[in-house]
């Protein structure tokens, strides 16, 4: 575990140092209001991938270990993702002046929106590679091929906006060539096991959407915290410089997600779920160790971090645009809010073998609903400062009431 831990968060800081540079080009050729529209392009670039992919690579993750050839899941799985999302994109497509006037209120164009669907229905076959190649213990070959994909869209990103002069559809064109190639390296793989193709039934597609559809409205909550407060920012102040300046504090802050979070989910994940199956009678006693570990954690972090920026803040104002400067005093907040995001996961980890999402999805949702109420109530008063309160308070919140059901439920 601490192996792949390793990869992947040395995979992570290598890629977030190219994208990191790649952001501070992009914020030097586009001013904050367009920053804040691209955040909102972005924002509908997650969450459609969450709808389309229909869980599909969660039952990956439920199914890998089962009895199955590893190439006929694969195949069933693309097969039955293709049957939706091609009528689901072309859905989108016919509908792009809807989809802008109730979610750009009619500011963003036709163009950019339909590279953002084009993206969307693209991201389903590098996702379902990375879950493959992570269950495959392959850390090094997938960290590879992250790294690989950041420095295309790095660079294809550097070279548009310095020649092309398009802006934001600069930025929105290159993600949509850098997803566009490592599907095609998925297409090749595939085309190497041709002979595991395997036409799913009804019964099994049915049972597929079974397992993978609980999955989603937790991930989008998860989605929805982070979200609503550009959303928010921009229904409610219609300032789409205010949403700039708290996307690339919530940017910086993501970095800790990238080095830190998602490799140990990544890596965690796998190692819990084994100890558990391993070990059933003393579930509750690895458990009681895992969530020490992650309120250990959690403490350390919350003291480090503002001595940390203390530390790094003239290193922030020297990369930083003067039109960016107001994002620094947000980012040691959305830090925090990752760091008790980051325990969560280790915390959920035995309701997760146990298959209690429901509750998950019941913990996340008042999360999400707290994270929108805190911020209808603050964005008139503190305006952009009241976005990393509510998040804060929402991921709190989660990390509590999940240690709470924990504490009932393994009795």
């Amino acid at each position: 575990m601490i192996k792949n831990f390793l990869t992947y968060s040395l995979g992570a800081i290598i890629l977030r140092l190219v994208m990191a540079s790649s952001v501070i080009l992009t914020i030097k050729f586009i001013t904050p209001d367009q920053f804040g529209m691209l955040a909102l392009l972005n924002n509908l670039g997650i969450f459609l991938p969450i709808i389309l992919g229909l869980g599909l690579r969660q039952v990956l993750a439920i199914e890998f270990f089962g009895n199955k050839p590893t190439w006929i899941l694969i195949w069933e799985l693309n097969l039955i993702y293709l049957m939706f999302a091609i009528p689901a994109g072309l859905l989108l497509v016919f509908n792009l002046n809807y989809l802008n006037q109730i979610l750009f209120c009619s500011k963003a164009s036709p163009c950019v929106i339909l590279l953002v669907i084009l993206t969307s229905l693209l991201n389903f076959w590098p996702e379902l590679l990375f879950q493959l190649l992570r269950f495959q213990n392959k850390s090094g070959l997938l960290a590879s091929i992250q790294i690989a994909m950041g420095l295309l869209l790095a660079s294809t990103t550097s070279y548009l906006l310095y020649f092309s002069k398009l802006g934001i559809t600069s930025v929105l064109l290159a993600q949509l060539i850098t997803q566009f190639t490592a599907s095609l390296y998925f297409a090749y793989l595939l085309f190497k096991n041709y002979q595991d193709f395997n036409f799913p039934n009804i019964p099994l597609i049915k049972n597929y959407l079974k397992i993978g559809l609980p999955f989603i409205p937790n991930i989008i909550l998860a989605w929805l915290i982070l979200a609503c407060n550009r959303w928010l920012l921009n229904w409610k102040l219609h300032n789409l410089t205010l949403v700039g300046i708290y996307s690339l504090s919530e940017n910086i802050s993501l970095i800790f997600q990238t080095i830190i979070t998602q490799p140990l989910m990544h890596s965690f994940l796998p190692h819990a779920f084994s100890n558990f199956a391993k070990n059933p009678s003393n579930l509750n006693k690895i458990d009681s160790q895992y969530q020490y570990y992650a309120n250990i954690g959690i403490l350390f972090l919350i003291c480090l971090i503002p001595i940390s920026f203390y530390l790094c803040k003239r290193i922030l104002c020297f990369f930083l645009p003067d039109k960016y400067l107001q994002a620094i005093p947000l980012l040691s907040p959305l830090l925090i809010a990752q760091v008790i995001l980051a325990g969560t996961y280790i915390s959920s980890a035995s309701l997760q073998y146990l298959k209690k999402t429901h509750l998950l999805i019941i913990c996340m949702l008042i999360s999400a609903l707290l994270a929108i109420l805190i911020n209808l109530w603050l964005i008139p008063i503190y305006q952009v400062y009241s976005c990393p309160i509510a998040t804060c308070c929402a991921y709190s919140f989660y990390f509590g009431s999940i240690w709470l059901l924990k504490r009932k439920l393994l009795k």
